[in-house]
C-alpha cells in the first residue's frame, strides 16, 4: 500500500470535516453582516436623532427618504 493511499472512510471523515468548517466560516460571517448591519441602524439613528427604529422609519418618511 502507498503512503499517500487515503482509504474511502477517510476521506468521507474528511469531507465531514471541511463541510463542518465550512459551515462555521459561513455562519462568522452572516453575524459579522448582521453585525455591520446593527452598526449602520445605529449609526443613522444617532444622525436622525431618535431612540428607536420605529420612530427613525417615521424621521425618513416623512423627509421623503422612505416610501411605503
Amino acid at each position: 500500500m502507498s503512503p499517500h493511499f487515503i482509504g474511502r472512510t477517510s476521506l468521507e471523515l474528511l469531507y465531514v470535516q471541511y463541510s463542518r468548517m465550512e459551515a462555521s466560516a459561513e455562519s462568522v460571517w452572516r453575524s459579522f453582516a448582521i453585525g455591520e448591519v446593527r452598526n449602520r441602524i445605529t449609526n443613522i439613528m444617532q444622525k436622525l436623532n431618535v431612540k428607536g427604529r420605529s420612530q427613525a422609519v417615521v424621521v425618513l418618511i416623512k423627509l421623503g427618504e422612505l416610501k411605503i
